[in-house]
């Protein structure tokens, strides 16, 4: 004798669903729609600290060529800024040190690896720092 077993309906995320098939497609619509909804995108905007604002700002200024850019400041501050910028990025150092053949990307990788025990909000001072120090109107990182 065979007994059947009936499904009964249960909700998630107000999405009626039978099985947890259906369950997994509603999560899978509601990552989608809340990753591409307005109102989530201008929350995470909103959480910008001014010290972020302010880093966005000097990594602007410290690229841009008119302003006095990078390229006038001293070999060791342009490796201190690659390092505060590859930190705040992309997280503490990883990999291993290129070889003794790619002096420049050692170069780099040294200076990534010197912030290794820095926090991302230490990181982004000492690059506004750096920049403040040099560019032609300190106003424009307010």
């Amino acid at each position: 004798m065979e007994v059947s077993v009936q499904k009964r309906p249960f909700q998630y995320r107000n999405v009626r669903c039978v099985n947890t098939q259906e369950a997994v497609g509603a999560e899978s619509r509601w990552q989608d729609f809340a990753s591409s909804s307005p109102v989530v995108k201008t929350a995470q905007l909103n959480k910008m600290t001014s010290l972020e604002a302010t880093f966005e700002k000097a990594v602007a200024l410290a690229s841009a060529k008119d302003e006095g850019g990078a390229w006038s400041l001293s070999s060791a501050e342009q490796s201190t800024l690659y390092g505060c910028f590859k930190h705040v990025k992309q997280g503490p150092c990883q990999g291993d040190r290129p070889g003794m053949f790619s002096p420049v990307a050692r170069q780099k990788y040294d200076a990534w690896n010197k912030l290794k025990d820095t926090t991302k909000e230490d990181a982004m001072q000492q690059y506004v720092d750096i920049v403040r120090k040099h560019v032609t109107d300190p106003a424009k990182l307010e």
